[in-house]
C-alpha cells in the first residue's frame, strides 16, 4: 500500500465518499459477500463501513451467502441482513 502518496489517498477517499454516496441514493444494498482469501462469505472492512451506513440511513441489507465466521460477525448480525443464499429472486 503506497503509505507515503498523497494521489493514493486523495483518490482512495473520493472512492469511499462515492461508494458512502450511492448507498445513500439506494433503496437497498446487495452484500456479494464471495469467498476471498481462504474465508467463505468474505465481507472486508470497506463493506462493513458500507453496510453501516446503509444500517444507519434505515436502507434493507441483502446479503448474497451467509455471514462469513469473522471477528464482526455480531455486528453484521446486529445489522439485521436479508439473507438470500444466492437467490435473488428474494430481492423485493
Amino acid at each position: 500500500m503506497p503509505i507515503n502518496n498523497p494521489e493514493f489517498w486523495n483518490n482512495h477517499t473520493e472512492r469511499i465518499r462515492m461508494h458512502f454516496n450511492k448507498v445513500e441514493w439506494s433503496e437497498a444494498v446487495l452484500i456479494t459477500n464471495y469467498d476471498k482469501n481462504n474465508i467463505p462469505n468474505y465481507i472486508g472492512p470497506n463493506t462493513l463501513m458500507e453496510m453501516g451506513l446503509a444500517f444507519h440511513l434505515g436502507k434493507t441489507i441483502f446479503l448474497l451467502n451467509p455471514v462469513p465466521e469473522t471477528a464482526w460477525k455480531e455486528e453484521i448480525l446486529g445489522m439485521r441482513p436479508v439473507i438470500i443464499n444466492g437467490d435473488l429472486n428474494l430481492i423485493k
